[in-house]
């Protein structure tokens, strides 16, 4: 049980916490604003032209599908916005992490949330995958988003994963008016009514204006579902994620541009993964307006699955070891304790206990020892089991606590097996022997 329990310990953080990115051994971080850029994408504020990036990545894209023995897993381009929740979306749960900003009085919230923008191809496999209708949620001319129901938070102390959302809705991406080269901070609530933004003037001071006056434009964003996944080209986030497909780029208007992405599957071979890369290095020399930086991470992923596998191996090898000792050292226990008794066993049946009433004896003392022993070791094994929660609560806050119940039934069945296996045994030895036989042997 109690091995059972570091296991389900092992599985949990593997999980949730250590992303071996299975599948993605080679990831490409597309940028066209960076220096190796030509810059013909990029525009002014550090924004680009979505749809022109749109159709370069969907071209290079293409030439990386023609690559032999790899397999491209999509990609994206992701965003950021400064955005409005209304009332209802959001768990009240995750108001409460560090870092979360409290809901503002008219029960919205201001924040940060990504907006990714997939391929095509993705996206329908994504909608398909979910069993959403291809119909409403691929319309471009209606487009809908799905948000990620899922939230990592990392403090640098201890990891947690959260559902933030509990129903869709619209979302607003506020862009802000110029402040003479100043920023807004937050959205917050006005003494006087209203909302009104922070920012801060040339002397480090807070400063604030209406709202109204503050929000140049809004461009809203409809949430047509919520999922617990995400695409294969989407990272895991501790902010909030919007999934949209890439036909949707002008709803990108309000957002800050962060980058595109692309993950390449070669198998798990770090030497395919290196000669992917060489081939994409020279598809990417038709592509100046594209900045392409690569990380090789299939040797990471391989050693990080055999360490896996190599703990867990021998962690059940050590439990069926040590279950095999404990099974030999019962059987042997019990049953010399019942060869032991001949005399008393003869004494009983020379007074008049027959047969059946003799194995019924039997049966339930058995019964009471395999009952005692169990509840024991159960009460152990949860003891150790709570003693790894704790542990485990320290770094996963959202980790909860269980017992391996499989373990819990094969402990059991085992035991019912090893004390039939011994009675049975001691059973044999004993009905061997007369009543006036083992009498005389206890005597000499």
């Amino acid at each position: 049980i109690t091995s059972g329990s570091i296991a389900d310990v092992m599985s949990y953080a593997s999980d949730t916490a250590v992303d071996t990115m299975e599948g993605r051994d080679l990831l490409l971080y597309i940028d066209v604003t960076g220096a190796g850029a030509d810059q013909s994408l990029a525009l002014a504020d550090g924004k680009v032209d979505g749809p022109g990036m749109q159709d370069a990545l969907s071209r290079f894209y293409a030439d990386v599908q023609a690559i032999d023995g790899a397999t491209p897993n999509g990609y994206m381009t992701s965003y950021v916005a400064d955005a409005l929740i209304p009332a209802g979306m959001l768990n009240d749960g995750i108001m409460g992490l560090d870092g979360s900003a409290p809901l503002l009085a008219n029960d919205s919230w201001y924040g940060s949330v990504y907006v990714n923008f997939v391929d095509g191809a993705t996206w329908e496999a994504y909608v398909d995958s979910l069993g959403l209708d291809r119909a409403t949620f691929c319309d471009p001319a209606r487009p809908l988003a799905i948000a990620v129901n899922s939230y990592d938070v990392n403090n640098g102390e201890t990891y947690g994963n959260y559902q933030p959302f509990k129903s869709t809705g619209t979302i607003e991406c506020l862009e802000f008016a110029d402040l003479n080269g100043h920023f807004v901070s937050s959205i917050e609530d006005d003494p006087a009514g209203g909302l009104r933004a922070l920012y801060f003037d040339n002397d480090g001071d807070p400063a604030y204006l209406p709202y109204d006056e503050a929000v140049a434009s809004t461009q809203n964003i409809e949430v047509g579902a919520l999922a617990d996944t995400r695409p294969a080209c989407v990272d895991s986030s501790g902010t909030l994620q919007l999934i949209l497909p890439a036909s949707a780029i002008d709803l990108s208007a309000n957002t800050g541009y962060l980058r595109a992405s692309m993950s390449i599957d070669a198998g798990g071979d770090a030497s395919a993964a290196t000669q992917a890369q060489e081939a994409i290095e020279s598809i990417a020399e038709d592509y100046p307006e594209l900045d392409i930086a690569y990380t090789n991470v299939a040797q990471g992923n391989l050693q990080a699955r055999l360490m896996a596998t190599t703990v867990n191996t021998f962690i059940y090898c050590f439990a069926v070891i040590t279950g095999l000792i404990a099974v030999a050292n019962v059987f042997n226990t019990l049953a010399n304790a019942l060869i032991l008794r001949q005399r008393e066993f003869a004494m009983l049946k020379s007074v008049g206990m027959g047969n059946h009433a003799f194995r019924r004896m039997i049966a339930y003392e058995c019964a009471s020892y395999a009952l005692r022993g169990f509840a024991i070791g159960l009460a152990l094994a949860a003891l150790a089991s709570y003693g790894l929660y704790l542990s485990m609560s320290l770094s996963y806050s959202t980790y909860e606590f269980s017992l391996p119940w499989m373990q819990v039934g094969i402990s059991a069945v085992v035991v019912l097996i090893v004390i039939l296996a011994s009675v049975i045994y001691a059973m044999r030895r004993t009905r061997s022997s007369s009543v006036v036989e083992a009498l005389r042997e206890d005597a000499i």
